[in-house]
Formats: structure tokens, sequence, C-alpha cells
């Protein structure tokens, strides 16, 4: 029970803390709780996971929701921007996606988990991925 009291303190999406802890900017459009959070390279755009079971890009100075991506049918509960920004990562209930920034599109699938893959994260070269799943272990 603590691992999902602690997930949804991020209910909504809160950009910056200024140096009083106030928040900046906020990111209101998923339909439950967000699970994660990752800017792009640029820093232009963030991708957020949710238990509405979509990942969403917003603008980062807009804050508007550019596009939504759509193909789970559990929660998102990690994405990754890859180095070059052209890719997403996202983990699910036993499955990691990967995605077309710009078409949204899922390109690749992967299992192997046997429980809820809770973070994924793109080496700084970009060549691998890892993650990390409630089955205790990182592939």
């Amino acid at each position: 029970m603590k691992k999902y009291f602690l997930l949804s303190v991020f209910l909504c999406i809160v950009l910056a803390l200024s140096a009083q802890d106030e928040s900046i900017k906020t990111f209101s459009g998923h339909n439950s709780d967000v699970y994660s959070v990752s800017y792009s390279p640029d820093g232009k755009y963030l991708a957020s996971g949710s238990m509405d079971k979509t990942i969403k890009i917003w603008d980062v100075n807009s804050g508007k929701c550019i596009k939504t991506f759509s193909g789970y049918n559990d929660w998102v509960t990690s994405v990754s921007y890859s180095p070059d920004g052209k890719y997403i990562a996202s983990g699910s209930y036993k499955e990691i996606k990967i995605w077309d920034v710009n078409t949204g599109n899922c390109l690749k699938t992967f299992s192997g988990h046997n429980y809820e893959v809770r973070s994924v994260s793109y080496s700084p070269d970009g060549k691998y991925l890892a993650s990390g799943s409630d089955d205790e272990t990182i592939k």
C-alpha cells in the first residue's frame, strides 16, 4: 500500500519549484494518477505516464498537451526520453514499449518481466535501455 500512496502524490504535474517551493506551472489533463515524467533532452517537452493508460506529451512553455499515446491495457508506470529525443520508452505491467515521438506510433514492445515495470532509463548514448520491476530484477 505504501508504494501506491507515494505514487498518488503525483496526481498533477508541477513543472518546477522556485526557491520558496512554489509551483511555477501545473499541467492538467490525465484522468488518473500520474506515475512518471521525463523532460525531452532539449527541455521543450515533458512526457508523462499515467494510471489512465496513456502517455502525454506537453509543451513546457504553453503547458498544453500536444500528443497522447494510447495502447496500454494497464497503467503506464514509467516514461523516459531517449538522449536524441526521438523516442520514448515506457513501462507498464510486464512490458516495455518504444514510441516514436513524432508519429506517436508504438515501434516495439518488449516483454520479460513478471510484474509491474517501475522504471525505464536509456543509457547516455541511447544504445541501451534498462528497466526495473516489481519482480526484483533489472533487465
